[in-house]
């Protein structure tokens, strides 16, 4: 019965199906998409933030506190300075891709919106804004799980 009332109405079961794929797709994308930043944002951190500190400690690990004392006391505090420094500028960093990313994303959803408006009748005002909301939550409620794990990651 139920299969039936699909195909008598304009939305048929091969309609539904491709609109289930369509989303799947879709979901898997945007997921793709952030692994992506993800991971160019770790090897941007890793490249110009720690691979430069994690280098530098062989020196610091090298002298001896006790005999070469003011240079370790330099060596030290230059370290803790750098570090702070890179902290910094990795918040920064993480900030930026963020935005990117977020501006990128609804690039691709308003171009896709577009393409989507040739095919499809007009719709109401009602439910424009309905479709924004749930699309400006998604995404905010994406970021803010992401932003909650990152700072539980580095806590």
């Amino acid at each position: 019965y139920g299969e039936k009332a699909l195909e008598t109405s304009s939305y048929s079961q091969n309609k539904f199906l491709q609109d289930l794929l369509y989303t799947q797709v879709s979901q898997a994308t945007n997921i793709a998409s952030l692994v992506h930043m993800i991971s160019e944002t770790y090897v941007q951190v890793s490249t110009q933030h720690l691979m430069d500190r994690v280098n530098g400690l062989g020196k610091l690990m090298g002298l001896d506190p006790n005999r070469d004392r003011d240079q370790f006391q330099a060596e030290r505090k230059k370290f803790g300075a750098d570090s702070d420094a890179a902290s910094k500028a990795i918040e920064e960093l993480v900030k930026k891709n963020k935005e990117d990313y977020e501006k990128h994303a609804q690039q691709r959803i308003d171009s896709i919106n577009e393409s989507a408006r040739a095919f499809l009748p007009p719709a109401t005002p009602e439910e424009t804004k309905e479709l924004q909301d749930i699309i400006a939550g998604s995404t905010q409620s994406a970021i803010m799980e992401i932003s909650e794990e990152d700072k539980d990651q580095y806590a």
